[in-house]
């Protein structure tokens, strides 16, 4: 195999998104801006109604949802990972991947903090549990990284991943041990190190580090998965709601606290740790995009997983997605706005 960088043509995922955004923009253009990025939400929340339908439809069961976000979390995430090392190597860049990720983990940190704060005891324990976890744990992977990868193409997600990596690190000790308690860290990180998308970050990182260009007929095959990503992890979030009966929304109580704090208090924290970030444009918004998401998935997994009661926690990421129709163009908006002058 030939280690050094050679020119290969276009891998197949480069015509399923837009061209990576290059410069952030100004006052003057923001609501064109504002307007592409709703209609990329928009585009994402057509699949999720599609897997919304086809699960109400019983075409997708439940059991057959869950094949299929296996399929999505150790074949099309892993492949969408490692595509987007496939560049040369810079040290430029990879300074930039470490403040990426510094800036991931100093937010995270900050929003572990708050949570515990914001939502006291005086919360019965099961709902404080999923409150706490589901304001701090975005839906980055089914919903963020599809949606970078459609805004900004594989340079976003090429930053977007070092997000994804600080998520991993605390959802699989801090976020996963609220639930079990009695699980020692051994046993956390030991999940934790079993993680796909850890294993394919790993794999990436040295290809891009020692620049080594996959053959092209391996190349092709990953930019094919890659390329699944999108519509099939919105279809596995919509499949997930068909069972959801939504007139139980307007008696959520606590839930539309601990929405307001994930989806518009939480992003803003992380908005004001990329203000002070020496980052280029596109990996600041790649992170924000990530952090300004609903709800992760896991809080209803982990409750299920751990004998606690779901209904509570499918309630906050339900209101959570729904809402994030309009507060994700909203936050993407202000980023823009707030960073352009930075």
């Amino acid at each position: 195999m030939n280690l050094k960088p050679r020119p290969r043509t276009a891998l197949p995922t480069q015509a399923l998104h837009r061209e990576p955004v290059q410069g952030l923009v100004t006052c003057e253009n923001l609501p064109m801006e504002f307007l592409v990025t709703m209609q990329q939400v928009i585009m994402m929340f057509c699949f999720i109604g599609l897997g919304l339908l086809a699960g109400k439809l019983g075409w997708v069961t439940q059991e057959g949802n869950a094949g299929l976000t296996k399929v999505v979390i150790w074949f099309v995430l892993p492949a969408l990972v490692i595509t987007s090392f496939q560049r040369p190597f810079s040290m430029d860049v990879l300074r930039e991947m470490g403040i990426a990720f510094a800036a991931s983990v100093v937010s995270y940190a900050l929003c572990v903090a708050l949570s515990y704060v914001i939502f006291g005891r005086r919360i019965p324990k099961d709902e404080r549990t999923a409150l706490r976890y589901g304001a701090v744990y975005a839906n980055v992977g089914f919903l963020g990284v599809p949606l970078v990868q459609a805004l900004f193409g594989a340079d976003g997600v090429f930053f977007a991943v070092m997000y994804l990596a600080a998520f991993n690190i605390f959802t699989w000790t801090h976020g996963f041990g609220m639930f079990t308690g009695g699980q020692t860290i051994r046993s956390r990180l030991a999940r934790f190190a079993r993680n796909p998308n850890l294993m394919a970050l790993t794999l990436g990182l040295v290809l891009f580090v020692a620049s080594i260009q996959l053959p092209d007929i391996v190349a092709t095959g990953l930019g094919y998965l890659a390329g699944m990503n999108a519509p099939l992890s919105m279809m596995v979030v919509g499949v997930s709601l068909a069972t959801v009966r939504w007139r139980e929304f307007l008696t959520a109580g606590w839930c539309w606290v601990g929405v307001a704090v994930r989806n518009v208090a939480f992003p803003m924290i992380t908005l004001g740790v990329l203000y002070l970030a020496p980052l280029n444009s596109v990996a600041r918004m790649s992170v924000l995009t990530l952090a300004s998401c609903p709800v992760a998935a896991f809080v209803v997994m982990f409750s299920v997983m751990n004998k606690v009661d779901p209904r509570f926690a499918t309630r906050l990421m339900c209101i959570s997605t729904a809402l994030s129709i309009l507060t994700l163009p909203a936050m993407l908006a202000l980023g823009h706005f707030v960073l352009a002058g930075s």
